[in-house]
């Protein structure tokens, strides 16, 4: 009867550590720490947003559309969650799109990556 009860317990612990975990993509930038505190809830509303309206369906079931409708006529705030929802949503396409975390990398460093847009055509 105790190994039951222990094994109940560690399974139901488990369950909640694995499913209490946003998935997170890998170098996704957040703002500054001495950035206003609009800008950060801003930033964070939008990123979501973006990761949700383009993320993979898995990241569809733990992102959702976040905008602080009482905050949008804050400029910072707005501007903001433009920014991060620009960022973020190309950000999840070139990731769901490449499935490769070398060419998903390319984007903090100063070099183009290998599939160039400009080079589509092969001009």
């Amino acid at each position: 009867m105790k190994k039951i009860i222990y094994w109940s317990f560690l399974f139901i612990v488990s369950l909640g550590l694995a499913t209490g975990c946003k998935p997170r993509y890998p170098n996704l930038s957040r703002p500054e720490e001495t950035a206003p505190p609009f800008y950060k809830l801003g930033w964070e509303e939008g990123c979501e947003t973006g990761l949700a309206a383009y993320g993979t369906s898995i990241y569809k079931t733990f992102y959702h559309f976040k905008q602080s409708p009482q905050l949008t006529t804050n400029n910072v705030y707005y501007q903001a969650w433009n920014d991060a929802f620009a960022y973020c949503r190309h950000f999840a396409l070139r990731w769901a799109n490449q499935g490769s975390i070398d060419e998903v990398d390319n984007i903090y460093q100063d070099r183009p990556f290998l599939d160039n847009p400009g080079n589509f055509y092969g001009w």
